[in-house]
């Protein structure tokens, strides 16, 4: 595959609607970068760093082409630990990181050169003789990636608040805020949560965060205690005027030996069984006022149930108020995407999505962004030159816009 201008959009509305949207701001309201290296601001020595030291997508690719882990999470040398990634990449027909891959070599390093074997060393070259020239550094690389805000979420009770005071000190081009993840406060009892969590919350305000953000595997509809817990936890942060963010379903660590050696968030997690629908109905109406909310399903299968749970509390005069998450992690891909978008136009009004996220460990993963706005380009252009939809070019190119950054500017603006 060589990329292109044109790539994935295959119809003319969409090369138009591409080129007015591309070139926009970016707000990545759900991350998992590292402040401090932000702060830090130290220079990138080689590809292999900034592709493969925290991915854990790249790593679970690798393991399922055969690579020995010494070559993915261990000490093998990083010139290697390219050359068995980008072995398993030239043969990852279909994959999306095939996809990024390739538009990552091309938008920050210049590498246009076919993903080949034999062009691996070449590659491996290329890329670091522009890492070295251009002085890549997470802070360059947000501002190559046109970055606007960034918005990374951290444990409410492992976190170094201070960091994001000094990196306002930095002024930044790019916004740089902290979203207050809840999971580790549901696991204390509701009277912990109750006397210590106002004031936490409050240094999170202080620190520049308008969202809160909670990952759940289930919700039993029996466990009151649970119920109750959550309650409490989002009835403060719409009292707050934070937005609330909910993933659903992911079941974590499932390679317990692994784990041991590795830790969380290495590429052993997987799509659960469990439900949790009947048990946020009864959390959400345990709340006197919603607020801003975005839902995300790790199930697929889940996206009618997701779309539809949703526009039960829309309302209140406010656009998308609460919303289907865009297709995430094992759904961030080609296929996934257009499902989503499909799923919504059907079931709910595609027109008030906040869009893409990269929720990532990588800075080079800006390029999903991009990816998304090809395929949402593509998806208005092929629906209106189907006749399915209006012709009219302003009409699509303020929907194209609108997904890709008005609404999601609105939506986080506090």
């Amino acid at each position: 595959m060589l990329m292109t201008k044109d790539f994935l959009l295959y119809n003319q509305t969409a090369v138009s609607l591409y080129n007015d949207v591309k070139d926009l701001p970016i707000i990545d309201y759900h991350c998992h970068l590292s402040v401090g290296d932000i702060l830090e601001n130290k220079p990138f020595e080689n590809i292999s760093q900034l592709w493969l030291s925290s991915d854990h997508y790249k790593w679970r690719l690798m393991r399922m082409a055969g690579v020995e882990e010494h070559y993915i999470t261990g000490d093998a040398p990083d010139s290697q630990k390219f050359e068995k990634y980008m072995q398993t990449l030239v043969y990852a027909i279909g994959s999306p990181l095939y996809h990024w891959s390739k538009m990552e070599l091309s938008k920050y390093f210049d590498v246009d050169d076919e993903l080949l074997l034999e062009n691996i060393n070449i590659i491996y070259q290329k890329a670091n003789q522009n890492i070295a020239q251009k002085q890549l550094t997470p802070q360059k690389i947000l501002q190559l990636s046109n970055v606007e805000k960034v918005c990374i979420v951290e444990d409410a009770l492992n976190c170094d608040l201070g960091l994001y005071e000094k990196v306002k000190d930095l002024n930044l081009n790019t916004s740089i805020s902290p979203i207050i993840r809840l999971d580790s406060l549901v696991k204390k009892s509701l009277s912990e949560i109750e006397q210590i969590f106002n004031p936490l919350l409050e240094r999170f305000i202080q620190a520049g965060c308008v969202s809160s953000d909670i990952g759940l595997e289930y919700i039993d509809e029996n466990d009151d205690d649970t119920i109750e817990k959550l309650s409490f936890l989002l009835d403060q942060c719409y009292q707050n005027n934070l937005i609330v963010q909910i993933h659903l379903g992911p079941m974590r660590n499932n390679n317990g030996k692994m784990f041991d050696i590795l830790g969380c968030d290495s590429g052993f997690d997987s799509i659960s069984e469990k439900q949790y629908l009947s048990g946020l109905k009864l959390v959400f109406n345990n709340i006197q006022n919603i607020g801003k909310t975005v839902i995300f399903n790790l199930n697929p299968a889940d996206n009618a149930k997701i779309i539809t749970f949703a526009g039960n509390f829309a309302g209140g005069g406010i656009k998308g108020k609460v919303q289907p998450g865009v297709a995430w992690w094992f759904n961030d891909n080609l296929d996934g995407i257009m499902e989503f978008f499909k799923a919504v136009s059907n079931m709910s009004l595609l027109s008030s999505s906040v869009g893409m996220l990269t929720d990532s460990r990588s800075f080079l993963s800006y390029v999903r962004h991009d990816y998304f706005r090809r395929i949402l380009c593509n998806y208005i252009g092929e629906i209106s030159e189907k006749g399915q939809f209006t012709k009219n070019y302003g009409v699509l190119r303020k929907l194209a816009q609108d997904i890709s950054y008005n609404n999601v500017k609105e939506f986080f603006n506090r």
